[in-house]
């Protein structure tokens, strides 16, 4: 069999996962009940509201779309041994206020910076809003120290 002959080879095509990854304003949303899929639910606020639909939610006080942002605590928190970690679970048990004191910016306020990736779709069976479901990787800014901030 000569070179003319030769046949390509055809290999099979993965298909291709929709991930994103975005940054902006993190804030604490809640857990779901534990009858629907009890998942850990954050929302990010991006001032160009890059991925948002027209169905995203409006975050107060931002006056601006939200992304969910969706992991299961059985699947990623319930195995993480940090003292961060364990001592937001412990908030998110604590209640909404707890956790949410947790996820503050310098000023105090809340919502934090943080880049987060996840895969990325539409929540048609609610509204067709977008978000990261489930979350596969979140560093969120969690302490603000000016000594820290010109370090190489």
């Amino acid at each position: 069999m000569g070179p003319a002959d030769h046949q390509p080879r055809t290999s099979r095509q993965e298909p291709l996962i929709p991930a994103g990854t975005y940054e902006g304003t993190v804030f604490w949303n809640d857990v779901s009940d534990w009858y629907a899929d009890g998942d850990y639910n954050f929302r990010l606020v991006r001032d160009d509201e890059a991925g948002m639909t027209a169905e995203n939610k409006i975050k107060v006080p931002t006056g601006k779309k939200s992304m969910k942002l969706e992991f299961d605590p059985d699947e990623t928190i319930d195995h993480f041994d940090t003292p961060w970690w364990n001592a937001f679970h412990k908030a998110v048990d604590d209640g909404f206020s707890a956790a949410n004191a947790m996820i503050v910016g310098p000023d105090g306020n809340a919502g934090t910076f943080g880049i987060v990736t996840g895969l990325i779709g539409l929540d048609c069976p609610h509204t067709c809003a977008s978000e990261l479901h489930p979350v596969w990787a979140m560093a969120i800014r969690v302490k603000s120290d000016p000594a820290l901030a010109n370090l190489p």
